[in-house]
């Protein structure tokens, strides 16, 4: 997600973080993380756009809300949502919110997720199937306390970690946690995979006596 804040910033002082905010931060993203995919935050979303004769005598105030929602929800009815446990659900979060903030915050540029456009980084681990997981960044336990603590200050969590701060808000770390929670697979996920060793690739022919 680029660069944002680590442990050692944390004092009294605040130095100047180009990383931020607007222009700046899309440039200081394209210079520092090459490997990054730049996201069309600014873009207007696909479901925005309806056709003249389904608008022809309503207001653009009256129809836009319907659908967007209705939009938000075809979006994501290939992409591996499913009803949230309730163990899982965060009380006065939203899912739509959430998949507004991810792009705003520009999590795409480091991490695959499902159902947002654009979203296809390779830096970090891809987030599908992340409502499966049993652990977060392969140590923290999944729970949903704990991924908005992770989202709103990596670090203070992990100081070793390579996901930045990037000042998320608390109730933005909710709403992002609500959509990423809706994230379902059919088995239980953590990352990184425990890979089975290919032993004929990997291992040395033990030569005939």
């Amino acid at each position: 997600m680029g660069r944002g804040r680590t442990g050692g910033e944390r004092g009294g002082h605040h130095r100047s973080e180009p990383w931020r905010s607007g222009d700046t931060a899309d440039r200081w993203r394209a210079s520092h993380s090459p490997s990054c995919i730049r996201l069309p935050c600014r873009e207007p979303l696909p479901w925005r756009r309806v056709p003249a004769e389904v608008s022809e005598g309503i207001t653009r105030s009256s129809w836009q809300p319907a659908v967007r929602a209705i939009g938000f929800v075809l979006l994501l009815a290939g992409c591996g949502r499913a009803e949230t446990p309730d163990h899982l659900k965060i009380a006065g979060a939203d899912a739509e919110r959430g998949h507004a903030a991810i792009l705003r915050y520009g999590c795409g540029s480091c991490h695959r997720v499902p159902g947002v456009p654009g979203a296809e980084g390779l830096v970090g681990p891809p987030l599908d199937h992340f409502g499966e997981r049993a652990l977060l960044a392969g140590q923290l336990p999944n729970r949903p306390a704990t991924l908005i603590a992770w989202l709103v200050d990596p670090p203070a969590l992990i100081p070793a970690t390579g996901m930045p701060d990037m000042d998320v808000s608390p109730g933005d770390a909710r709403d992002i946690a609500a959509y990423l929670y809706s994230l379902q697979a059919d088995e239980q996920r953590i990352w990184p995979p425990d890979v089975p060793l290919d032993r004929e690739r990997y291992e040395e022919p033990v030569p005939p006596n």
